[in-house]
């Protein structure tokens, strides 16, 4: 039933520049590389914590996962678990988008 209710549905990618709310000191260097941007976050203290992120690039997610934590001491640590996960998916998609012929320069906001 999901799957035919949002069949009309679609992910959109848009050229020019692309705003993300919130996030306007990294407006910027977002304007640089194609409007690539992530975020990142976790749960801690109930039953199942968790962490997820999701990439952007040019106004539409590239790539996202959202998995448990195997453990956590802290709501701190989880968020760090969160950043570095999703950090080496940011290092993958620098060296992909390089390998395809639009390298991404400076820093990736996340």
């Amino acid at each position: 039933i999901y799957l035919l209710s949002t069949k009309d549905l679609k992910i959109t990618y848009r050229s020019g520049r692309i705003k993300y709310d919130g996030c306007e000191k990294f407006q910027r260097q977002s304007d640089k590389n194609y409007g690539f941007m992530a975020f990142s976050d976790a749960s801690w203290g109930i039953p199942n914590p968790a962490y997820g992120y999701t990439v952007f690039l040019a106004g539409a997610p590239v790539s996202y996962a959202s998995k448990s934590l195997k453990s956590a001491e802290s709501s701190a640590e989880a968020e760090y678990s969160a950043c570095y996960q999703a950090t080496r998916d940011l290092i993958f998609m620098r060296n992909l988008c390089e390998d395809m012929g639009f390298p991404l320069t400076g820093q990736l906001p996340l």
